[in-house]
């Protein structure tokens, strides 16, 4: 998990100490203020992050990515490169493997960067209508992306070029502020402003076929800030600025049950959410200043492996199933 405050140092923490000392693996200082942390490596060590950030410069907005190695068992990370992408607010990021390819969301435009070793060499600046940024990336397959805006499109690009056309386009509303795209890259979900979840059926995009659910409560409070795909149980979890959490079956979405199978209301604005990769947990951050990790699966099996956790086993440590939500 990676976690940032208003302030320098970006964090890293070990998932699979949930139970345990609570504290990060590693802190890795960044220039200005953080935007994101995207892997562009596979799961074997050592890790290779990209960590976006900007700051300003002689009044213009630059942002820089930073190239990272690190290694979870040991806690070293090492800083391979920098990139620096002048005038541009970084807001999103996402990686194309097979063309090498970084893209950068930024305020008023996209960047696609093509990184070969330590250098990068700009391939695209795609310039946006006025007013209008790039508030979400996601990878589609070597060469093509997603991107959500801040005036509501979800629109595919690819390296060779950005068109904001309707037959390109998806219209869900709001500020699109996260994009979640299902294991078998057919489906695309989006959580935006609006309060609306909606899903689009990417092989049907000209047709603009897909639907759209809501977060629990009434808009503007239930302003849909993060999604996380649980790929296999079929689960979509949602948190917005209201405090509430929603999972949702996604079958019973696809049969016309627009009711989440759970929702929690908390005391916080619940502004990042991600699942963990063995589906154990999901892990929420907000305003009060923490990171919770709430169960997937049901309250019954939630209590059972909390009883069966290190926390409980230790008789030196107060144990209530109280606090499973």
């Amino acid at each position: 998990l990676v976690s940032n405050n208003s302030s320098p140092p970006v964090s890293l923490w070990a998932a699979s100490d949930v139970d345990a000392d609570e504290k990060p693996i590693l802190s890795l200082p960044v220039k200005g203020a953080f935007c994101c942390m995207l892997s562009v490596s596979d799961d074997e060590e050592p890790w290779q992050v990209v960590i976006g950030s900007h700051h300003s410069v002689n009044g213009s907005v630059v942002s820089e990515l930073q190239l990272w190695n690190i290694t979870g068992a040991t806690a070293v990370a090492t800083l391979q490169a920098s990139y620096a992408v002048p005038n541009c607010k970084v807001l999103s990021l996402t990686w194309l493997a097979k063309s090498t390819a970084l893209i950068v969301g930024c305020s008023r435009k996209l960047t696609v960067l093509r990184i070969q070793g330590t250098s990068a060499t700009t391939v695209l600046i795609a310039k946006l209508p006025p007013l209008v940024d790039v508030t979400k990336l996601v990878a589609l397959d070597g060469h093509s992306f997603a991107f959500g805006s801040s005036r509501g499109d979800v629109c595919i690009g690819s390296t060779g070029g950005v068109h904001m056309d309707d037959s390109r386009c998806f219209y869900p509303g709001g500020r699109i502020n996260s994009l979640q795209l299902s294991e078998d890259a057919k489906v695309l979900y989006s959580g935006s402003s609006s309060g609306s979840i909606c899903q689009l059926f990417l092989d049907q995009i000209e047709k603009m076929n897909g639907s759209c659910f809501t977060q629990p409560d009434t808009w503007p409070e239930n302003e849909v800030l993060s999604l996380a795909l649980l790929r296999e149980s079929n689960l979509l979890a949602s948190s917005s600025a209201n405090g509430w959490l929603a999972v949702w079956d996604l079958n019973d979405v696809a049969s016309g049950n627009l009711e989440p199978v759970m929702k929690q209301q908390t005391s916080n604005y619940q502004a990042r959410i991600v699942a963990g990769a063995d589906l154990t947990y999901y892990y929420v951050s907000g305003t009060l200043g923490m990171i919770q990790a709430f169960f997937v699966n049901s309250i019954p099996m939630a209590v059972r492996r909390m009883r069966q956790s290190q926390l409980c086993q230790d008789a030196a440590a107060e144990c209530s199933t109280d606090w499973v939500r």
